[in-house]
């Protein structure tokens, strides 16, 4: 099995310092059974402060799943931001496993790994490694879960973002392993995606996730290839964008070049801007305008996702 027992999840606390609090309903999983991909060895320790955690060595799911008396099935993960130098996880991502599961969604939060982490080969590849593993082993884990397995949603915002829409865009490229699990489909179901990083093109990248995923001095192949609005194909799954028009770290001309590419390849797409919309606003504050994203985002899963 790979859920983490109590035993083993007391090790990896006491083993990194970091205090964990679940409800009897919640659980930790780890992405991988041994070392995982691209790791050349777990000789270092995370780094937790504040609810961010660096230096991530144990990529894992935290999961908020749904009750069972209103279960729709649908499971949505979800991609901490962060600028791939770490993730920005207050809570564990406790607000959205509670929006969610208001709608009958399973939420899980995904602790991926990060480029400028140590102990990595190839570390551009290390993030969309995880996120691939990620959904593929809910998948693997449906029943257990209570999801169906065709209703899988990947949710990003900032970095991860990015990191939800190139797993959108480049699914087909994607494997996690050699086991079983890695026979399961990386495509997600639908995307949901807050004030993303798309584009690697510097005038309207987000430098310092630019340069934390591809290095100072990446090839222009590797430009192309993250910039997620130069891969959408007609088979890119729906997908639900917002952004602040006044973000002054992303900018909002990300979410407008994968809009267009969206719909210009005639993939079914919803894009909302906020007048004032500050970056990493998360779930809002309620009363404030950029609070109602939850409500547009309710009546677009209730229209296309949900029963």
């Amino acid at each position: 099995m790979l859920r983490i027992s109590y035993f083993k999840r007391l090790a990896i606390i006491a083993a990194f310092g970091t205090t964990i609090s679940l409800t009897a309903q919640d659980k930790i999983i780890d992405l991988y059974e041994g070392l995982p991909p691209f790791s050349t060895g777990i000789n270092s320790e995370e780094s937790w402060e504040d609810g961010r955690v660096s230096n991530v060595q144990i990529p894992q799911l935290y999961v908020f799943q749904a009750d069972s008396a209103i279960n729709t099935g649908v499971a949505v993960i979800y991609c901490p931001g962060g600028g791939y130098r770490r993730l920005a996880m207050p809570g564990y991502g406790k607000g959205y496993g509670e929006f969610f599961n208001k709608l009958g969604v399973t939420a899980i939060v995904l602790k991926y790994r990060l480029p400028v982490s140590e102990d990595l080969s190839s570390p551009h590849e290390v993030p969309i490694a995880d996120a691939t593993r990620a959904i593929q082993l809910v998948r693997s884990m449906a029943d257990e879960l209570g999801i169906d397995p065709n209703k899988v949603g990947i949710m990003g915002g900032s970095a991860g973002g990015h990191l939800a829409s190139t797993l959108s865009t480049h699914y087909k490229l994607q494997t996690s392993g050699n086991d079983l699990i890695a026979n399961q489909s990386s495509k997600p179901d639908f995307a949901i995606l807050m004030y993303p990083v798309i584009s690697m093109d510097t005038s309207i990248a987000h430098m310092g996730s630019r340069r934390n995923l591809l290095g100072k001095a990446p090839t222009q192949d590797l430009l192309n290839y993250y910039s997620s609005d130069l891969n959408v194909d007609s088979e890119t799954p729906l997908t639900f964008i917002v952004h602040g028009s006044n973000d002054a770290s992303v900018s909002a001309l990300n979410s407008v070049r994968y809009y267009d590419a969206l719909i210009s390849n005639d993939v079914r797409a919803e894009m909302h801007f906020f007048a004032d919309g500050r970056h990493g606003a998360g779930m809002g504050k309620e009363g404030e305008p950029w609070a109602m994203w939850k409500d547009l985002c309710t009546a677009w899963l209730e229209k296309y996702i949900l029963p």
